[in-house]
């Protein structure tokens, strides 16, 4: 975890010395908690908290917040987890480029072995305006480096596809389809394929979304099964 710290302290001093940020966030309320990779690790209704900062040179700070607010809530809910994410987000090419690492301590957040986790990322999208759509084919890796607790160091990656319907001036319909590919034992799974869809419907500040995960080719041990989840929430 010590190179981790390195590398988030090494993103957050080369924003500091660039202009002052942008800050914006979401506030969300989710009927579960449900990861891109299809595992449900708390099914009861979680908030999740987000503020990104992000500086004119590209550069970003992305600091996320989970609370479980079912029957365990408090500071040791099995739904709480602190995730800090760093990098550079920008246009190169023609293409979209997001790439930085994810540092994620949950439950219990603040003990070092509970299964503790650092993730390199690298998306690539390739936007296409067609009139009030803006459709873009993506792909994204990701490297876990996990303690004991969570499972195996490994990897996934995603290809998927994203597209924004800006309907009218005040709403906005944004989907997003992927198949997701775990190596064995990262986070918890075994190694296999899970379709996701994501949607969200977006009116002014409110957003009403949703998302259904279903495992394509998963191995006969693995807890993943087909998933719907629920969430409302507003931004700023």
């Amino acid at each position: 975890m010590r190179i981790a710290l390195f590398l988030l302290a090494l993103a957050l001093t080369t924003c500091v010395f660039a202009d002052e940020p942008t800050v914006s966030g979401v506030a969300h309320f989710w009927s579960q908690r449900l990861l891109p990779n299809g595992k449900l690790v708390y099914d009861q209704p979680v908030m999740w908290n987000d503020v990104v900062l992000k500086w004119a040179n590209g550069f970003y700070l992305e600091p996320e917040v989970w609370l479980g607010l079912g029957t365990d809530r408090g500071l040791h809910s099995d739904g709480n987890e602190f995730d800090l994410s760093a990098g550079w987000k920008g246009n190169v090419g023609g293409l979209k480029l997001d790439a930085g690492v994810l540092y994620g301590d949950i439950n219990p957040v603040g003990h070092s072995n509970s299964g503790d986790f650092v993730s390199p990322y690298l998306e690539l999208g390739y936007p296409i305006r067609a009139g009030r759509h803006t459709f873009t084919p993506f792909v994204k890796g990701e490297l876990a480096y996990v303690e004991h607790a969570a499972g195996r160091d490994g990897s996934q990656v995603r290809f998927g596809a994203a597209d924004a319907w800006k309907m009218n001036k005040k709403l906005t319909l944004n989907q997003k389809l992927f198949i997701l590919h775990t190596s064995h034992g990262v986070y918890g799974v075994t190694e296999g394929e899970i379709l996701q869809w994501w949607i969200q419907v977006k009116k002014g500040c409110l957003n009403y979304m949703g998302k259904i995960s279903i495992p394509l080719d998963v191995g006969p041990t693995d807890s993943r099964a087909k998933q719907v989840e629920v969430g409302v929430g507003f931004d700023w």
